[in-house]
């Protein structure tokens, strides 16, 4: 895999806090006065919550804020912009809960981070992942009597020592284009967040980021010198 090739596909948050009474005026105004901050587009009102949208006409990028008495989601995907701005995003949110619905702490925090990459040196995903990663030979597969569309791998990091949280990594042939790695990890945060350190969340998102773009991609980017003692009759 090319770690240069690594772009930005999605990312998620959801916060959770203790049960709030959400009372519908409220939400409405503060609709009206994130409207401008977060390009707002629509409101769509749940039993128990509020969902607003953002999303520019004729194109693929949206962002929702799903705000529910026990927790706030936001999520954006086919990006085109930053972590640094959706973090930002999130902020402005959650700087509202908590000044309008005295939310005195946050419980948790998930964090979903969604990339993309090129496989190299092979243009194909599936052969990058299945051939080179993990070793299938041709025969192997031949016993499972069809053919495969995608091919992926899971990891599951759990918490050690004083690091409160864990991650959960994918690793896939993109299913709409061979030609791309699609990479997401979905990290749990267990240490709770004042609502004085909301700081936090950008650095838990971070952290959930980076391990893609460092740790995952540095395993993965092994295999490409693998595949260059193969050609060349060395040991892989």
């Amino acid at each position: 895999m090319d770690p240069e090739t690594i772009t930005d596909l999605g990312y998620a948050t959801e916060l959770l806090y203790p049960p709030r009474i959400l009372n519908k005026d409220s939400l409405r105004k503060m609709y009206v006065e994130l409207a401008d901050i977060l390009n707002l587009t629509e409101s769509k009102e749940l039993v128990d919550g509020i969902n607003f949208i953002s999303q520019s006409p004729g194109k693929r990028e949206s962002t929702k804020y799903l705000i529910k008495t026990d927790r706030t989601v936001v999520q954006t995907t086919f990006t085109t912009t930053s972590l640094d701005f959706f973090c930002r995003k999130v902020e402005a949110v959650v700087k509202h809960m908590v000044r309008k619905f005295k939310i005195p702490i946050f419980i948790s925090q998930v964090c979903t981070v969604r990339l993309l990459a090129t496989p190299k040196p092979t243009n194909d995903s599936r052969e990058f992942i299945g051939n080179m990663v993990c070793g299938f030979q041709k025969e192997n597969l031949s016993l499972l009597g069809r053919p495969m569309q995608t091919v992926g791998i899971r990891f599951y990091f759990p918490q050690v020592q004083n690091n409160l949280f864990d991650f959960n990594v994918k690793v896939e042939s993109r299913m709409e284009d061979v030609t791309k790695i699609w990479l997401e990890n979905i990290a749990r945060f267990f240490r709770p967040i004042p609502n004085d350190t909301i700081s936090v969340i950008h650095d838990n998102l971070s952290k959930t980021r980076e391990f893609l773009t460092k740790n995952i991609a540095d395993f993965l980017a092994q295999y490409n010198e693998s595949s260059k003692k193969n050609e060349r009759g060395g040991p892989s």
